[in-house]
């Protein structure tokens, strides 16, 4: 059969339309291929460009040849402290530990302080 002779039985009139249909999807999709390649290529390029971006926020003097000074000064991070477990000074339970006291042939002299000596309401 060749594109000039016309279709003469139901179900090649059929088959005819039905290529018609598809080649007008077909046509379609290739459009739409055409569009998403074309953005796709727009997105890669944009991609690069934030890629070079982060690549030049991370450089620091450490890891190239930026002087210090250049360096973004960041205040360190907080550390979270969890609820102590034990308090400061001597644990509950623990012997204490105290300054053994002199021997009296060894004390030349005493002082004698008043700790309220000078503080107003005593």
């Amino acid at each position: 059969m060749s594109d000039a002779a016309p279709a003469t039985c139901p179900n090649c009139r059929r088959l005819e339309a039905r290529i018609e249909v598809l080649e007008a999807s077909l046509l379609k999709l290739e459009a739409r291929l055409e569009e998403m390649e074309a953005h796709n290529v727009q997105l890669e390029a944009r991609n690069a460009e934030l890629e070079r971006e982060v690549a030049r926020l991370r450089k620091d003097s450490s890891n190239s040849h930026k002087p210090p000074s250049s360096d973004i000064v960041k205040p360190p991070a907080a550390t979270r402290r969890r609820g102590k477990k034990r308090h400061i000074g001597g644990q509950p339970g623990h012997p204490r530990h105290e300054r053994t006291p002199f021997p009296p042939e060894e004390i030349d002299r005493t002082q004698e302080y008043n700790f309220f000596n000078g503080l107003s309401g005593w």
